[in-house]
């Protein structure tokens, strides 16, 4: 359970917004999920900053895809890292 969220209220949710915007967004195959490329467009509305090295008004920030990370960047009920590096010349 993340977040006080069980499986079950996560798809609940997800179905709820796909029926919302009449698109499928993740593709369900056994165990497996992966998004859809309206659900790639959605994460990157929704989350713009998935991972790397980003300019956000003004100021740099790196992403982390976490440890194990694979397959499209996804995150179901979890944000994700961000690392604030500041460089100090001495």
């Amino acid at each position: 359970m993340i977040l006080g969220l069980s499986t079950s209220a996560v798809w609940q949710q997800v179905r709820a917004l796909e029926v919302k915007l009449d698109e499928s967004l993740i593709r369900r195959r056994g165990r497996t999920v992966e998004t859809t490329a309206a659900g790639r467009m959605l994460l990157e509305l929704a989350q713009p900053h998935v991972a790397g090295l980003h300019d956000h008004e003004g100021t740099t920030i790196y992403v982390s895809r976490g440890t194990g990370y694979w397959g499209p960047p996804m995150r179901v009920a979890a944000a994700p890292e961000i690392t604030r590096i500041e460089l100090v010349n001495t």
